[in-house]
């Protein structure tokens, strides 16, 4: 309550102001702590990761469109523009609709072969979800590879303009297109974001099962009873994040900043490098780097520790 007036009419208004002034000002700190106390550790733009009962990641600009049992740390709400400056609001929600990269699941698999002829060992696969193959178990291919015919069937660029490398083949050395396949599953066993190659002269086969998907896992062949066991080399048992241990995070940075020095020296050194005349320098860089970015953003989906995270 204001104090009564005094007989000063002029004094009378400069008090009343003053009055006024500080208890604006007062207010006005009075609601700067509650939101101080209601957020301790946010501000109120920025970027956001919060988890729901359901354990699902979502992320905000806003803190105030954080629904208020989220509003703590120890609710799983944490603050990435300050933790990880590269990452935009825009790559994270498409992160977090991603698949990621890897094995699903920590649950060892078994696999029933469909042997076709002695010694080679075919399974059937699904992939992207939706289309299905069969493919021959190879261990000794580095890369999964997948038929032309295929390829189309999944949509996938094979022109001169797509990503290519050199393979060795048994009828020579051939510049195949490079693909990324959403997800292989092979019976329960399913891995996201596998690096394949594109052969054209497969004739009647779809694919081979290679590194690319088999290196994800432990692998115990059992020709005898025509199966094969799938074990991931991540164990519920130790610290995970998204299902992979902290060896699987530090070998898939180590190989995508190999991968992507390799197509940027290429890039920048054409003449030292043997290539058809059609050859584009720059899609291999860019398909490196887009893959790169890519695990990046999953990584800080997940929350991976900063001591693991590599900045791209």
């Amino acid at each position: 309550m204001l104090n009564p007036l005094p007989s000063n009419n002029s004094f009378c208004i400069v008090q009343i102001c003053e009055q006024i002034f500080r208890k604006k000002v007062a207010g006005f700190f009075v609601l700067m702590m509650i939101c101080w106390l209601h957020f301790p550790h946010t501000a109120h733009s920025g970027l956001f990761s919060w988890k729901d009962e359901n354990g699902k990641t979502h992320f905000t600009d806003s803190a105030s469109k954080i629904p208020k049992k989220y509003r703590s740390e120890d609710k799983g709400l944490e603050r990435l523009d300050k933790k990880y400056p590269h990452l935009s609001m825009n790559q994270a929600e498409t992160e977090s609709s991603e698949p990621g990269f890897g094995p699903t699941s920590t649950n060892p698999f078994e696999i029933t072969f469909k042997n076709r002829d002695a010694g080679v060992h075919n399974v059937d696969v699904l992939l992207n979800g939706g289309v299905k193959a069969e493919f021959i178990v190879d261990t000794g291919a580095s890369f999964v590879t997948i038929s032309k015919s295929l390829a189309k069937k999944l949509d996938l660029n094979t022109t001169k303009s797509a990503p290519h490398i050199q393979f060795t083949t048994a009828g020579g050395k051939v510049w195949s297109p490079l693909v990324v396949l959403q997800s292989i599953k092979v019976g329960d066993a399913e891995v996201h974001n596998v690096e394949a190659n594109v052969n054209q002269h497969m004739g009647d086969l779809d694919g081979l099962l290679g590194q690319t998907f088999l290196s994800e896992f432990e692998i115990h062949m059992d020709a005898g009873s025509n199966r094969m066991m799938l074990r991931p080399r991540s164990r519920p048992d130790e610290p995970l994040w998204g299902n992979k241990n902290a060896n699987w995070w530090k070998g898939k940075f180590k190989y995508f900043k190999q991968a992507r020095r390799q197509a940027k020296a290429m890039a920048q050194h054409p003449e030292q490098v043997k290539v058809p005349s059609w050859y584009q320098f720059k899609s291999l860089e860019e398909y490196y780097e887009n893959l790169y970015q890519s695990l990046y953003n999953h990584a800080v989906s997940v929350g991976l520790p900063a001591y693991l995270l590599v900045s791209p």
